[in-house]
């Protein structure tokens, strides 16, 4: 089983009230080869016009820059890697998620989702 971690990240907007992000769940686990769903909820104003980046951290690494949604046709994920890792947006909830498919040992990390202001 693999534990990916989460953790909410904002870059500012905790600073200057301007809104929040929660990661409601602390933990997920699934089997190798599974998908696993992290999901964040983002209390801003300007939900739909505003891009939800996700990063995951391992241990004892550095940051790693995954992707970024602003619509849910418009996914920016880094270095091609579409398949394996996609995000959407819900605007109705205002909630982003990040969906890891076909996991792997190397996708045990923390993951974090984050708003630039």
């Amino acid at each position: 089983m693999l534990l990916l971690r989460m953790f909410t990240s904002c870059c500012c907007l905790w600073v200057f009230g301007l809104g929040q992000l929660e990661q409601t769940e602390l933990s997920v686990t699934r089997a190798t080869d599974e998908s696993a769903q992290i999901s964040c909820i983002v209390s801003l104003p300007c939900f739909s016009n505003t891009a939800i980046h996700w990063y995951r951290q391992k241990p004892n690494q550095q940051f790693e820059y995954l992707i970024y949604v602003e619509t849910n046709y418009n996914q920016q994920p880094l270095g091609g890697k579409n398949k394996k890792i996609e995000a959407s947006k819900d605007f109705q909830t205002s909630t982003s998620t990040l969906k890891i498919n076909y996991l792997k040992k190397e996708d045990e990390a923390t993951y974090y989702c984050a708003v630039w202001i």
